[in-house]
């Protein structure tokens, strides 16, 4: 069995890397026009190339920019599944910064 390693023994860098990486990935979803990923020549989503039906994912890049442009009702009318996934997500950082 593997012992887990306390974060706080880690040295800075190791702790807060993974904010630095969402914050250089809200950087970019606030720099891009809100409508970029809604005129995208292609269809990024497989499963609608597929079989011509939206998938639970369908909209999530929307949505985040919608909300890195502080357009909250358009984001959750381009899938209400963002906000869970940012709760899960913060949920997850706070556990590993602890």
């Amino acid at each position: 069995m593997v012992k887990a390693t306390h974060w706080a023994n880690k040295p800075l860098w190791q702790r807060f890397w993974p904010l630095a990486v969402l914050a250089a990935i809200w950087l970019v979803f606030y720099l891009l026009p809100v409508d970029f990923f809604a005129h995208l020549p292609i269809e990024l989503c497989l499963i609608k190339r597929l079989f011509h039906h939206e998938c639970f994912g369908c909209g999530t890049l929307r949505a985040l920019s919608f909300l890195a442009h502080g357009q909250l009702s358009a984001a959750w009318a381009s899938n209400q599944l963002v906000f869970a996934y940012l709760a899960a997500l913060t949920l997850y950082q706070t556990q590993i910064m602890v």
